[in-house]
C-alpha cells in the first residue's frame, strides 16, 4: 500500500518494499503531508513495485494508504 512521507523521512520498508515515490497533485502546495510524526511537510506517495508499474502505464488515480478509505490523484 502507498505510503506518504516527505523527502526528509523516506519510508523504511520494515514490512513493505518501496520502490520509489511520485508527487501528489498539486506537489508541494498539497493536502498530502507527511506521515511520521511531528512532521507537517509536503508529503510525496510512496509506491511499491506492483503501485509502481500501474504509475508507469498511466494510471493518476490511486487507492489509498492503508485502507480503502480515500483515493488520491498524482502527477
Amino acid at each position: 500500500m502507498a505510503i506518504a512521507r516527505c523527502t526528509e523521512h523516506p519510508p523504511k520498508g520494515r514490512t513493505r518494499n518501496y520502490v520509489g515515490s511520485v508527487e501528489p497533485f498539486g506537489y508541494p502546495e498539497t493536502a498530502i503531508i507527511c506521515g511520521s510524526r511531528h512532521c507537517s511537510n509536503p508529503g510525496l506517495i510512496w509506491l511499491e513495485a506492483h503501485e509502481k508499474r500501474n504509475y508507469d502505464s498511466g494510471q493518476r488515480i490511486m487507492e489509498s494508504f492503508v485502507s480503502s478509505a480515500m483515493k488520491f490523484r498524482v502527477q
